[in-house]
């Protein structure tokens, strides 16, 4: 589970070392609102570090305080940047929760 404050650039890592299949490796970043079902993509080809356990990513996803279902997939960045999540690899699914910077309150 991932908690970020809203409006706010955060630092977070995810164990996606092991699924990394290319050289030059891009993230494609799926999130689902839990309570509308709404979906937004984010691509963020900058990795902060890898090591043998971590990648580290550095990132603001600018959306409304909220819970989502996060999906992270992998893309070549050689390769033309993909549309959408269709023919990637999945490589970790979590929950993300932002909170309202002002109130605290998720739920605003």
């Amino acid at each position: 589970m991932l908690y970020m404050d809203k409006n706010t650039i955060s630092e977070f890592s995810l164990s996606l070392y092991d699924f990394k299949t290319f050289a030059n490796n891009g993230y494609l970043f799926k999130l689902t609102n839990d309570y509308n079902s709404e979906s937004v993509s984010y691509f963020i080809p900058t990795v902060t570090s890898e090591n043998e356990r971590y990648t580290n990513f550095e990132f603001n996803f600018d959306l409304p305080a909220n819970q989502y279902k996060f999906e992270v997939f992998n893309f070549d960045l050689e390769e033309e940047e993909p549309t959408d999540e269709t023919g990637l690899s999945r490589n970790m699914i979590g929950t993300l929760i932002i909170r309202e910077t002002e109130t605290n309150d998720i739920y605003i």
